[in-house]
């Protein structure tokens, strides 16, 4: 009877061992790392030039030209909510001094959907409609979703169009006028 059970489990187990295959798939995988950048963009997605000019604007008149839109590239994968903000130095006169009042120079965070874009998911805290003005503190233009937006866009991040205007009191000095305006991307 031994003989028979060794010779039976002999068989299966030759049988099993030739009626066996395998393949083998090689796995991997890449983490990634934590992503939270800000970049700035003119309107086709090139990098901004660091440069915006408003051109002449005569006493009395406002102007918000389309080159003063750049557009702010928030890409943040930690599902948190963060916010962007903008701060001015004044707009100073080069030779003279002279200054343009801060409540004059205004900025403004414009509605994709209007150009038919997906409607942004977070806060527009600064819209067309009503513009902050510019000051030495920063101040939140927009602050994305609880999750930090991280699924709009299918996860490319946040491309926020950032607008600036500017209105010349009637009785503002001629000149050539400069200020520095600085983004920033908080948690």
């Amino acid at each position: 009877m031994k003989k028979i059970l060794l010779f039976v489990f002999l068989f299966l187990l030759a049988f099993t061992a030739f009626g066996q295959q395998e393949d083998i798939i090689q796995v991997s995988v890449t983490v990634e790392g934590t992503i939270f950048s800000l970049e700035l963009q003119d309107s086709t997605g090139a990098p901004w030039s660091g440069f915006m000019d408003f051109g002449t604007v005569k006493p009395g008149k406002s102007s918000f030209p389309d080159s003063a839109i750049v557009v702010a590239s928030c890409k943040s994968n930690l599902a948190r909510q963060w916010f962007l903000q903008v701060s001015a130095t004044k707009l100073r006169e080069v030779q003279s001094g002279y200054i343009i009042p801060e409540d004059l120079f205004t900025v403004y965070v414009g509605d994709p959907a209007e150009q038919g874009q997906p409607k942004l998911p977070g806060t527009r805290h600064a819209t067309g409609d009503l513009p902050f003005s510019l000051s030495s503190k920063p101040i939140v233009i927009y602050s994305s979703d609880n999750y930090g937006d991280i699924g709009f866009a299918g996860g490319w991040g946040t491309y926020v169009p950032v607008g600036f205007g500017l209105t010349v009191p009637d009785t503002q000095k001629q000149g050539n006028y400069g200020a520095s305006i600085v983004f920033t991307m908080t948690e």
